[in-house]
């Protein structure tokens, strides 16, 4: 992504009012710690499915926006409507495969997809059986981001 916006090849896909969900690095794996202790014979734990996030859903582009600032880097300023973006992915995806063509399309409808919908999620599982909290806040966890960018 930030490749893609320094060199003016990122395109906001859709209206810009998708939500999504943040998770800092720090906080996915104290997430993983937290499961490693309660991963006992029999627990209840076992075999389960958990989403980890920061539980506070931010508008993608905005945030992505502000990333970029942060960065140096210009903002995405250009847009191109979703069905459009959708149908170049699968116009790609069927030439990488029709041509057996090396590496991966430059868009693909999955990216698409995670762009422009909105897709956050209820942790209250994650909470609720294994202690899960948001450990670093969302200023923190940006600031380290850029700060780990900048190096």
């Amino acid at each position: 992504m930030i490749a893609r916006a320094k060199s003016g090849l990122l395109f906001q896909i859709g209206d810009g009012t998708n939500k999504s969900d943040i998770t800092y690095v720090e906080d996915a794996a104290h997430a993983h710690l937290l499961a490693l202790d309660a991963l006992e014979i029999g627990s209840a734990v076992a075999g389960q499915v958990y989403f980890i996030t920061h539980d506070e859903p931010v508008l993608l582009w905005n945030w992505l926006n502000n990333f970029f600032r942060q960065l140096d880097i210009p903002p995405v300023t250009r847009k191109i409507p979703y069905f459009v973006a959708y149908m170049l992915g699968w116009i790609f995806e069927l030439v990488y495969r029709s041509f057996n063509l090396s590496g991966k399309p430059r868009i693909t409808r999955l990216l698409v997809n995670a762009l422009a919908n909105t897709h956050y999620y209820d942790i209250s599982r994650a909470k609720h059986d294994l202690g899960y909290q948001p450990q670093v806040s969302m200023e923190e966890g940006l600031e380290k981001t850029v700060d780990y960018f900048r190096e």
